[in-house]
């Protein structure tokens, strides 16, 4: 009996740990698109336009995005546990400086800090992944990470939005902070670094990376054409969420489709909702018929026409509407596979600081968050309300087509991918655990095919 609960034991622990990750990275997912149910209250709140509104959000990234070059050598140096209990006493100290913020300032500082502990979630969820999990669920569990994250936005977004109608945007918050808390706690009581030594795969993956060899490894990893492409893939297959669902998806569809905000926050939820459909099931296929680059391709494609329906043809139905925000979601989900890629392509010993390095990248698309607010302000046609400037559909459709062109660009950039084959890298002229000779070293830019 005891043997059996031991095995079972074994069996749990695993998942368990990397769901309490997951669940930080929902948390810190929260904490970044929290201002899309706020704009209005913000922008009345600080007097501010679109372009300082898009820069107090981008805040988040002007930390998080440049904190990825040091997470996966923190990572992969110091470990998991302690990693994770810091970045969340730290995001949720963000959150309070914010929410007790008198000026713009302290808000945009609250930002920050918001952005340095966020910035360890994604990661830390795919290290533990990496140390826990078979290797042959890790492009799964990159796209249910995801998925859990959306989802949980998707419907915080909807609860936060009844909350901030009822009590204001402050006490609104309140609620995310006491998850803030309980969290730390949890991370602190429950998450271990890693499992024991098994496999050849976990040996590698469990060992200590001195700093010095971790920034060389890093440098490295800079020279690789092939880390270029998949980040700018993977940044600009991203922006649907960095740009539209974070900050300016739901005014745009009160502006271009007359939906109250109630009606915006559900039929954009849409989108989340397809995005986590389609993540682990896009990751496990990919990993069944082990290739990363078609799906990549047709997918990206997919995307890029699913919004320039809804951006260019404005009046269409609600439910028809709905359908399509859906049908972009389940395309953009297949960007977790930029993770697997860039895990691919590198030493699995250093998954933590590869994958940072492709979450830098990808997380670079929220700094075009002001560009967008920018752009409003230039096309703005001069109407004011209650002292803050009001924008037309036509404005909206000049501003966000940076994202259909992107995603019709990236399904070019993946024909210059090299294909891993999904096999795991231990080091040059190894083999992966099933006895398949590791990728090789060359790490230039594939040719068109």
């Amino acid at each position: 009996m005891s043997s059996n609960k031991a095995n079972f034991g074994q069996m749990i622990l695993p998942w368990f740990i990397c769901i309490i990750a997951t669940i930080f990275y929902c948390y810190a997912y929260m904490l970044r698109v929290y201002p899309s149910v706020m704009e209005v209250q913000l922008r009345h709140h600080f007097l501010i336009d679109a372009t300082a509104f898009g820069t107090l959000t981008a805040f988040y990234y002007y930390a998080y995005t440049p904190m990825q070059l040091f997470v996966g050598l923190i990572l992969d140096r110091f470990g998991a546990r302690q990693v994770l209990t810091i970045a969340c006493a730290v995001a949720t100290l963000g959150l309070f400086t914010f929410m007790s913020s008198k000026s713009l300032a302290m808000a945009e500082a609250g930002r920050l800090l918001l952005g340095a502990g966020a910035a360890f979630a994604y990661v830390t969820s795919l290290k533990l992944a990496t140390l826990w999990l078979p290797p042959k669920r890790f492009a799964m569990m990159a796209g249910l990470t995801t998925s859990v994250g959306m989802f949980a936005a998707g419907f915080g977004d909807i609860a936060l939005s009844k909350l901030v109608n009822t009590v204001g945007f402050v006490h609104a918050l309140h609620v995310l902070l006491v998850i803030g808390i309980a969290l730390t706690v949890v991370a602190i009581v429950f998450v271990r670094n890693a499992p024991k030594i098994t496999t050849d795969a976990l040996k590698h993956a469990q060992e200590k990376v001195h700093f010095k060899e971790l920034i060389k490894s890093l440098g490295r990893m800079f020279t690789k054409p092939q880390m270029w492409v998949i980040g700018l893939i993977g940044m600009i297959l991203y922006m649907p969420a960095s740009i539209f669902l974070d900050t300016w998806g739901i005014p745009y569809l009160e502006t271009a489709y007359h939906l109250t905000p109630a009606t915006a926050t559900k039929v954009i939820l849409m989108v989340f909702i397809g995005w986590v459909l389609s993540s682990p099931i896009l990751g496990s296929i990919s990993d069944k018929i082990g290739l990363r680059r078609p799906l990549l391709a047709v997918c990206s494609a997919g995307a890029a026409l699913m919004f320039a329906i809804v951006l260019y043809l404005p009046g269409i139905p609600t439910v028809a509407l709905a359908a399509l925000l859906f049908l972009l979601g389940a395309f953009a989900g297949v960007h977790p596979l930029c993770f697997a890629l860039s895990r691919e392509n590198n030493p699995i010993k250093l998954s933590g600081t590869s994958v940072a390095l492709t979450n830098a990248f990808i997380m670079i698309g929220g700094f075009f968050q002001p560009v967008i607010g920018a752009l409003l302000d230039w096309n703005w046609a001069g109407k004011v309300e209650h002292g803050i400037r009001l924008y037309n559909s036509h404005d909206f459709q000049i501003a966000l087509s940076v994202l259909p062109i992107g995603l019709l660009v990236v399904s070019l950039l993946t024909f210059l991918l090299k294909e891993t084959h999904c096999k795991v890298m231990f080091s040059e002229g190894e083999t992966t655990d099933t006895g398949i000779e590791a990728i090789p070293a060359d790490d230039g830019i594939a040719e068109a095919s």
